[in-house]
């Protein structure tokens, strides 16, 4: 499976550099986050995934390898714009590290995304407290270099730990893929 676009669910610190990272691979990303006011006519509702994106681009080192890259990210809030999710071929979660939201979150993209990879950023939380059939948990260690662990969790497979290599700046994001012991 090709990878041709992206959705990142949070847009703090991580979500922000995990976006940046595939955009300046040239993948279209879609990141999301909560909405910045509950008046759902407000020019804000988006707001926090667009000062994430804003904050990638200002990092010191940037987060983009090319600034000009950030007009592949496409920014939107989690209330109003989750749909977006549709075309994405991979999606990841960087929200809260509590369970339940990530629980309410996974059954929505469920109906969304249904052939989505759908990934976690979790550090602690185990993936089956948190999908019922599918999915796995991806510890990016520094965005700027695709340093990750990525521990699966699926019905039919046991958990493997693996390590990203490297992430091809091509149009899709592939990846070489070491096991761990």
């Amino acid at each position: 499976m090709r990878i041709k676009r992206i959705g990142v669910i949070g847009a703090g610190i991580m979500g922000a550099g995990i976006a940046a990272l595939a955009a300046s691979t040239g993948v279209p990303v879609v990141l999301l986050d909560i909405p910045g006011s509950d008046d759902p006519r407000s020019p804000d509702r988006s707001g926090p995934a667009k000062k994430g994106l804003e904050r990638a681009l200002k990092a010191k080192p940037s987060a983009f390898f090319d600034s000009d890259r950030a007009a592949l990210v496409t920014t939107g809030n989690t209330t109003d714009d989750l749909d977006l999710l549709a075309g994405c071929d991979w999606i990841i979660e960087v929200i809260i590290e509590k369970p339940a939201p990530k629980q309410e979150l996974f059954a929505r993209i469920e109906g969304i995304a249904p052939n989505a990879i759908v990934t976690s950023n979790t550090s602690g939380i185990p993936m089956s407290e948190m999908i019922r059939s599918r999915g796995c948990s991806v510890a990016i260690l520094t965005p700027s270099i695709a340093s990750a662990a990525i521990n699966t969790s699926h019905p039919y497979v046991l958990s493997h730990k693996l390590n990203i290599l490297s992430v091809s700046s091509e149009s899709s994001i592939t990846s070489t893929l070491k096991r761990r012991s």
